[in-house]
């Protein structure tokens, strides 16, 4: 081989040698000296300032606010007292001084306030076709003791305490409460007073008059009565309104008293 030619391989083995050098370098590279590698996908899918916004929050909305110290439970006087088989009148005898005498069918006499009440509930309903009558209202300590022992007679204590109450321990005898009748479906003080047309319009609209259910269904374990639909008692319209649009059925419930399903 002449001069030039041994002088030209000998260039292109040394390139050779060069390019496998890098070659082989670049396989035995250690890894933390390896380009950087694109970071996961994940972290693009956590909250950041463009990921899709989360949908606004629903309103909260409050209880409507009463104040429950706002008249006496144990004043025989408050359209409040609460009168059961635990909580009997004081005194025992207790007779209301403002009864009035109550301008719709069946009469009777309720507490001044509470009959301007009813005078207006029954007029609505009247109006709506669903009139009513009075069965029974105001009851004097004397006559609730002898009704109380007509039903003894008859039915036997234990029975008899489920429907009717020991003279100063019925709301009757606050001026409070009254049984009422429906003037048109013949349904007089029975459960199927629930179902005619002044049964269900007081169950509707009772409350913004100021009176309740006092006896509801499935409640005797509390109040100590069996449901009695006709049974209402008035406690103003704000406590009324109050315990319709919360669901709360009783008054033990909604002032947080012991259950009373019977005498001490």
């Amino acid at each position: 081989m002449s001069g030039v030619w041994r002088w030209f391989a000998a260039g292109l083995l040394a390139v050779g040698c060069a390019v496998a050098g890098v070659f082989v370098a670049s396989l035995v590279q250690p890894r933390d000296q390896a380009t950087p590698q694109a970071k996961p996908v994940i972290v693009a899918v956590t909250t950041t300032a463009t990921a899709r916004p989360s949908a606004s929050p629903a309103p909260v909305v409050s209880a409507p606010g009463l104040n429950l110290s706002e008249h006496s439970i144990d004043d025989p006087t408050s359209v409040w007292v609460v009168v059961n088989k635990l909580r009997p009148l004081d005194p025992l005898e207790f007779s209301p001084d403002d009864l009035t005498n109550l301008s719709v069918p069946g009469g009777g006499q309720l507490t001044s306030e509470a009959a301007k009440a009813l005078t207006k509930m029954y007029a609505a309903a009247r109006d709506d076709g669903a009139g009513f009558g009075a069965s029974t209202a105001y009851r004097s300590y004397n006559f609730q003791k002898g009704l109380f022992a007509q039903y003894v007679a008859s039915d036997g204590v234990t029975k008899a305490e489920t429907f009717s109450a020991r003279a100063g321990f019925s709301e009757h005898q606050t001026g409070l409460a009254l049984d009422i009748y429906d003037l048109s479906a013949g349904c007089g003080l029975k459960k199927c007073f629930a179902d005619t047309k002044a049964g269900k319009w007081l169950v509707k609209h009772a409350a913004d008059y100021g009176f309740i259910e006092r006896y509801q269904d499935g409640q005797t374990d509390i109040t100590g009565y069996k449901w009695e639909p006709w049974h209402w008692r008035y406690v103003g319209v704000d406590l009324a309104q109050y315990m319709r649009d919360q669901d709360i059925a009783t008054l033990e419930e909604v002032f947080d008293l012991p259950a009373a399903p019977d005498y001490d």
